[in-house]
């Protein structure tokens, strides 16, 4: 195991070298008449007996004067050296990558007690014959010591750790999605990431060369954990399940469900075997999505204790007890019975239990979840009338209204589901791979554009997003996001102690989304940066949030913006294929 701290060693002299010094000296004092001979010993005495225990004349510190200073006012030195270290701009290259830090940030530190030590014996050890001699050069010369350097290698791998999760693609795993009504593996592709203590042990030789601090790590290929030909073994297995189809029955309701309706709800489970092997489950969430509005007579979500905004105010709209469709677990039952069917020559009936909602107490939680005021809002604007306006009313029509409690994470993705027709979503531009064409549900980035931006600005944690690869002048440059099925997603936490209540709005010509709750945080957008990488350009937006406790914090967005249509960050051209998703425009 590494030690904490690792010193930065100068090169000394060699001890021959040393010898061969004091042989000199002697023969020196050899040839001074003793007189004089004693007389500089004694003046060198009384000055050392003055100067006590401070640095000796003609000491410098990288060539600031240092001589006069006791312990006390070295190691107030030494300290002013240690925190001057995080104004010391480093850039880290790790490939196509580039992060600006300080040097205290990634793990320097100064050695103070080296420092006081070398501070107060300049020029006092050494030859003992010899210290005369340096005593009377000191009247002509000056002696300079280096700042010594020390890596604090569990800072330094923190940074490291940090620069890996900001800076550095994550690999992309192989997922399952529904194409032409089946259930298919999708490609991931390959990450990068560094070894371990490749920051640590560069630092070092970086803080030798000296000023501008520039440090270059050479990232490795991390590759998906997961394997594709294991999943598409698992869509075989769930094509095979879903073949049929099935019927879920309510109490005395019945719907029927073809195969491809019922494949949109497959997603892939990492955790339920001990070998740590992939399978498929049912996205319950997604399920229920689908469900609710089966089984009308059971009771909608309109029927439950909900919210309205009204003037701009947001209202608790209570309600009497009602059933939805279905309980928590629902999912789960829904999936044992696709796999205790497979083998049945008929579509399987599943029964599912409804779930009592509203009443007084689910206003009462509403109530406590301070959702009291508008904290945010943000418009966007578009042409009237085209296909991907209609999207983008589907899109707000199904966020309105949703509630996001404090730790809760939202899912974009997670709450609309797949933008596929039989949900009346209409083809529309889109993105794939840096070239535009038509597909289902394209356009519906605005919205992302719009909520992204409302998350933004109330403080949320951006979770998860990715920006458009090409600019769109109808979005804040740098600071908006796209969305695709699977992925990317948009995901933001609500950190805050408050519930959020998302509510969308729209005309013919614009679609605003604003968040309601209570005032906890101002946000500012305090600018942002343009800098090439590659041909493309890297946008980063700095966002300030200052807490009502005072805090304030900053972090950033950023974008990566091709140089036209059809060219990739290598200036190459670049062809749509099926392995990678688009990104609607």
């Amino acid at each position: 195991m590494n030690p904490p701290l690792t010193p930065i060693r100068r090169p000394h002299l060699q001890e021959s070298k040393t010898v061969s010094k004091q042989r000199r000296i002697l023969l020196l004092a050899a040839g001074v008449p003793l007189g004089l001979l004693l007389l500089l010993v004694a003046a060198w005495g009384i000055d050392a007996t003055v100067s006590g225990d401070t640095v000796t004349r003609g000491v410098t510190l990288e060539g600031e004067p240092i001589a006069g200073l006791d312990r006390a006012d070295l190691q107030a030195l030494a300290a002013d050296q240690d925190s001057d270290l995080g104004s010391r701009s480093v850039e880290v290259t790790m490939g196509n990558a580039s992060v600006t830090t300080d040097a205290r940030a990634l793990g320097v530190r100064v050695d103070r007690e080296q420092l006081v030590n070398e501070a107060l014996t300049a020029r006092r050890d050494g030859f003992f014959l010899a210290r005369p001699f340096r005593w009377l050069g000191s009247f002509f010369t000056d002696h300079s010591i280096d700042v010594p350097y020390l890596i604090d290698e569990t800072a330094a791998n923190e940074a490291e750790e940090a620069l890996i999760e900001t800076a550095l693609a994550k690999p992309i795993e192989p997922s399952l999605t529904q194409l032409d009504g089946a259930v298919v593996a999708v490609p991931g592709s390959d990450g990068e990431t560094l070894d371990p203590g490749m920051l640590a042990a560069g630092l070092p030789s970086m803080m030798e060369a000296g000023a501008p601090y520039q440090l270059s790590l050479s990232p490795t290929i991390l590759a998906p954990e997961l394997d594709l030909a294991q999943l598409e073994a698992v869509a075989e297995e769930a094509n095979a399940a879903t073949a049929r189809g099935l019927t879920i029955r309510v109490l005395d309701d019945a719907v029927a469900l073809t195969p491809d309706q019922v494949r949109a709800w497959v997603t892939l489970d990492l955790l339920v075997t001990g070998d740590d092997s992939p399978t498929w489950t049912i996205d319950e969430r997604r399920m229920l999505n689908d469900l609710n509005p089966a089984f009308p007579t059971l009771g909608d979500d309109q029927k439950q204790a909900h919210f309205e905004v009204v003037n701009g105010q947001p209202v608790i709209i209570p309600a009497a007890e009602s059933l939805i469709c279905c309980v928590e677990g629902s999912g789960d039952v829904v999936f044992e019975g696709l796999i205790a069917a497979t083998e049945a020559p008929d579509p399987p009936e599943i029964g599912l239990d409804p779930m009592v909602t509203g009443g007084d107490a689910g206003a009462a939680a509403l109530e406590e979840l301070g959702i009291i005021e508008q904290v945010s809002t943000f418009t966007t604007n578009h042409k009237c009338c085209e296909n991907r306006v209609t999207n983008i009313h589907l899109m707000a029509d199904i966020v309105r209204g949703t509630v996001v409690r404090p730790g809760e994470t939202f899912s974009l993705n997670g709450l609309v589901g797949e933008r596929t027709p039989a949900k009346g979503f209409l083809p529309a531009g889109a993105i794939a791979q840096g070239v535009l064409e038509e597909q289902v549900g394209g356009g519906v980035s605005q919205f992302t554009t719009t909520i992204f931006n409302a998350a933004f600005f109330a403080g949320m944690e951006l979770v998860e997003y990715q920006a458009h690869s090409l600019y769109f002048s109808r979005y804040p440059r740098g600071r908006e996001a796209t969305v695709s099925w699977p992925k990317p997603d948009f995901k933001f936490r609500n950190d805050t102690p408050y519930g959020i209540l998302i509510w969308p709005t729209y005309n013919d010509t614009s679609i605003t989304v604003t968040f309601y709750s209570t005032e906890n945080v101002a946000v500012e957008d305090v600018g942002r940066t343009e800098k090439p990488q590659g041909a493309c350009t890297r946008v980063t937006t700095t966002r300030q949030r200052t807490w009502n406790d005072g805090r304030i914090d900053t972090d950033t967005v950023f974008a990566v913006y091709r140089p036209s249509e059809g060219l990739d960050c290598n200036g190459n051209s670049t062809t749509p294929t099926t392995e990678a998703p688009p990104t609607t425009a």
